[in-house]
């Protein structure tokens, strides 16, 4: 019975510490989301910058007098090598519809017409647009 400390000091210290812990995990979860935050402001401008160009590729594709469906299906490529790779730094929202637009991807195949390879770049169109507004709401945050 000879303790230094009251025995209600040391139940506050206990308290005190239980708190500290749900602080410092909420610190924890907010740094990440800043983190993430400051990777989507990075990422976009070039994500949106390059799907602009691949649009305008695939847009000359799909517009010339011969229909030339391996270079299609080469920009594809390397669109979803790209669109794979930026798709950890979208939101949720995004990340869905880019993986919807990955899987999609999947299925072409060269050997399809011009007339079924517009519904790919109707798609992209899709995707480049959403990831525009995506950027454009990002100031705000």
């Amino acid at each position: 019975m000879n303790e230094i400390w009251p025995v209600w000091t040391q139940n506050l210290s206990i308290i005190f510490s239980g708190v500290g812990i749900v602080v410092s995990l909420f610190l924890l979860y907010e740094a990440r989301e800043i983190r993430k935050s400051f990777k989507r402001k990075a990422t976009l401008p070039t994500l949106n910058k390059y799907l602009s160009e691949a649009s305008r590729v695939l847009n000359d594709t799909l517009s010339a007098q011969k229909w030339d469906g391996q270079k299609f299906s080469i920009e594809l490529t390397k669109l979803k090598a790209y669109l794979e790779k930026a798709k950890d730094t979208l939101r949720e929202d995004d990340k869905k519809a880019v993986e919807a637009f990955i899987s999609d991807l999947g299925k072409f195949s060269v050997h399809r017409s011009s007339s079924e390879a517009w519904y790919y770049y109707e798609q992209l169109q899709y995707i480049a647009t959403k990831l525009e507004q995506t950027e454009k709401n990002l100031a705000w945050d």
